[in-house]
């Protein structure tokens, strides 16, 4: 992997030879003759959208490229739209993160703190930057909110409703209950008389989906049965 004139070049192949087939093959179809960018003319939000494109979106899930593209349209790219890189300072970028912890939006401060310094990190190693101005930068401690579990008396009213209107969203919500699955892996589910299949929706893009197997709780049979 290189970057010339901000055109970031990169191949790869578990085989060196095609690795490097690839990456000439990739040399080959771009422009280098233009004249070079100088790095103090470089916009944040024109490095950044590059950075996304290059260097996240091909190694990563659809759905986690889609929210670093909402909080960068959303967040970044309204502040820093005139910034350039090299005149983004520490300080800025810490009153910047501070505002959305005074606000009490701990999570979107720190889904932008690891965007932004990933993204510093890298401008740091393409040497547009000498360091990256979110070395010192901190987040405000909170503490994360967690789930709070149903009681025995919740889980018998939300049972009892959903057998007297038993909805394919109300089974739904049973079936996550009863075996702790996400949302997102419903759609894979199949079911025999003593365990529920289903794909894992928890991996990286690139490799194997995963299956895992859930043993079916006397309570899930209850439901199962409607």
């Amino acid at each position: 992997r290189c970057q010339v004139n901000l055109n970031t070049i990169q191949a790869s192949s578990k085989n060196l030879e095609t690795a490097k087939e690839k990456f000439i093959a990739k040399l080959q179809e771009i422009d280098l003759s233009s004249a070079p960018i100088k790095p103090t003319s470089i916009l944040l939000v024109d490095y950044m959208k590059t950075w996304l494109e290059t260097s996240k979106k091909p190694f990563i899930k659809e759905s986690t490229y889609k929210d670093y593209i909402q909080t960068y349209t959303a967040y970044i790219e309204p502040n820093f739209r005139r910034k350039r890189l090299i005149d983004i300072k520490h300080l800025e970028l810490q009153k910047y993160l501070t505002k959305f912890s005074d606000e009490g939006k701990n999570r979107t401060a720190k889904k932008i703190y690891q965007l932004l310094s990933a993204m510093f990190d890298y401008a740091v190693a393409d040497e547009i930057i000498n360091v990256s101005p979110m070395t010192k930068v901190k987040l405000t401690r909170y503490e994360q909110e967690s789930g709070v579990p149903l009681t025995k008396e919740e889980e018998s009213t939300l049972i009892d409703k959903i057998l007297a209107e038993p909805t394919i969203y109300n089974q739904a919500f049973a079936f996550i209950l009863y075996t702790g699955i996400r949302r997102s892996e419903l759609a894979s589910v199949s079911v025999d008389d003593k365990f529920v299949y289903l794909t894992t929706s928890k991996q990286r893009k690139g490799l194997k989906e995963k299956a895992r197997t859930v043993p079916i709780s006397p309570m899930l049979q209850k439901i199962l049965h409607i």
